[in-house]
């Protein structure tokens, strides 16, 4: 899209908001104020190096991919197929990189530190979002999930392989706002230098059941 506003001689691109979707589908209804949605993520070993290709193709079959590509958008079967993938590129990750401390680890690991104010309480808002039926309405989710403090201390209390594998999860949802956050800076220097600037689209307010309310919700006038 941006070789073609080049081509075509012009200079902005305006996006819907691009923030992390909620239920509904909507790009006005997010999750997070900061988070990224997944499914714009590009996921090929091309784009994503800890993607095999035999993963893909096993995952990714040209029957399902011909199917995508006709008709109007099937957001549930997109949304699936990029989760399965993600999945499979987190878990080469930790095993070719995150376990041996490589240099692409560090490079996360510096992510991690540089959003750190908000990544950690977005990622434990999506794990108990998953342990609620993928629902976001955090009022309504088990008494001990509701508040960031109580549940911190319901997940240490877990047995040791199930907050370890808590944990992951939460370490999974981080790194899917890596590769998301640097696909889109990669996209954005890519237009800059075609002389075609990115302008997002944020005519909403932070929703009130996102991770950015459930985290501070001190900072929000709950009665509405």
């Amino acid at each position: 899209m941006i070789d073609w506003c080049h081509r075509h001689r012009l200079s902005i691109l305006q996006t819907l908001p691009i923030n992390e979707i909620s239920d509904d589908n909507s790009p006005y209804n997010a999750v997070s104020s900061l988070a990224i949605e997944p499914t714009t993520i590009a996921i090929s070993p091309r784009e994503v190096p800890d993607l095999s290709q035999d993963k893909f193709t096993e995952l990714a079959q040209p029957k399902v991919l011909a199917e995508l590509r006709e008709g109007p958008v099937n957001y549930s079967l997109v949304t699936a197929l990029k989760r399965t993938l993600l999945q499979a590129a987190f878990e080469g990750f930790c095993e070719g990189h995150l376990r041996l401390e490589s240099e692409r680890a560090m490079q996360f690991k510096s992510f991690l530190k540089e959003n750190e104010d908000w990544l950690s309480d977005y990622a434990l808002f999506r794990v108990l979002m998953e342990e609620n039926g993928g629902l976001p309405t955090w009022d309504r989710w088990a008494p001990k999930h509701r508040a960031p403090d109580s549940a911190r201390k319901w997940l240490l209390s877990r047995p040791e392989k199930r907050r370890e594998e808590l944990k992951r999860k939460e370490l999974f949802f981080m790194y899917v706002q890596w590769l998301a956050f640097g696909q889109w800076r990669a996209l954005k220097a890519y237009g800059t230098a075609k002389k075609v600037y990115l302008m997002g689209d944020i005519p909403f307010g932070v929703g009130r059941f996102s991770a950015d309310v459930w985290a501070n919700r001190d900072l929000f006038d709950l009665d509405w």
